[in-house]
């Protein structure tokens, strides 16, 4: 297989010289050369940083840089998951660094005091990220729904607002009529209607209101039979205004007079139906 006898041989390049020097072209493969080499930079500031080393764990390839170092383990193909080169993890989120300094600062993000919360479950944090990550949990189901109604929220502040409108109580009630309810802008509402002028009157009876959805409530209310009647004739109604109207044509004089009985009316009409009554007679005079 000679592709896999170049790269064999390639690697004998790479380990040959692994170890550089950052200020000038001087290579070795022997870290002792290297700290011998940089005594001849005695000005050099990164003199530490040339001496870390970063070795191989498939092969004895060393070296200082570490974009050699990764460049050289991508020719280990063969191996399925390369590291990261980030070994300190955060223990409470997927937070990962080669730098001791670094996940201290980050884990300042984990503080004790967590100003977002979950309106949904007891979840708190003050990493935005973090909170709408898990928000996306909540997503697709609803898992908070209404006792009394079909209503399902995610929200526990959405269904303690959709709770008041089963209110059995109707603490808010009108001092003029029987109208109650919950809310105090619809009985304000309400009130209008008990102004002093009032538009719309029944031609049935004396009710009058300004609001015409309440006559037309009213209007329903007369019956259809009549169980007020005149005691002096055959005329009945539903309303006690319409009698005392009626009551008026049966004044003190009476023009029109029975000459068989003592009936008397000052209602033509009235008078023939009663004539009726006299049948039997064979003449009636007037």
């Amino acid at each position: 297989n000679y592709k896999y006898n170049l790269k064999t041989h390639l690697l004998t390049h790479e380990m040959s010289k692994g170890l550089k020097c950052i200020h000038c072209e001087y290579a070795t493969k022997y870290k002792s050369s290297l700290k011998r080499h940089l005594l001849t930079h005695k000005r050099a500031r990164n003199y530490k940083s040339c001496l870390m080393t970063h070795k191989c764990a498939h092969c004895d390839f060393l070296t200082n840089n570490i974009a050699d170092f990764k460049n050289h383990m991508l020719t280990h193909k063969t191996i399925k998951d390369l590291k990261t080169f980030k070994d300190m993890k955060c223990g409470q989120c997927d937070y990962a660094t080669k730098h001791k300094h670094s996940l201290i600062r980050h884990m300042l993000i984990h503080k004790t005091s967590k100003c977002i919360k979950c309106p949904q479950c007891d979840y708190t944090t003050n990493n935005n990220a973090c909170f709408k990550s898990h928000l996306l949990a909540h997503r697709n189901s609803k898992d908070l729904r209404c006792a009394q109604c079909d209503y399902a929220t995610n929200y526990k502040s959405n269904l303690r607002s959709h709770m008041l409108i089963h209110k059995t109580s109707k603490d808010f009630k009108c001092a003029q009529c029987n109208y109650a309810t919950k809310y105090k802008t619809s009985l304000k509402t309400h009130m209008l209607a008990h102004r002093t002028f009032k538009e719309f009157k029944c031609v049935q009876c004396a009710y009058a209101t300004n609001n015409s959805g309440c006559l037309k409530k009213h209007v329903v209310t007369h019956k259809t039979f009549k169980d007020i009647k005149c005691s002096q004739c055959d005329f009945a109604t539903n309303y006690k205004f319409s009698l005392k109207m009626h009551m008026l044509t049966h004044k003190t004089s009476k023009d029109f007079k029975c000459v068989e009985c003592d009936y008397a009316t000052n209602n033509n009409t009235c008078f023939k139906n009663h004539l009726l009554t006299h049948r039997t007679s064979k003449d009636i005079k007037c």
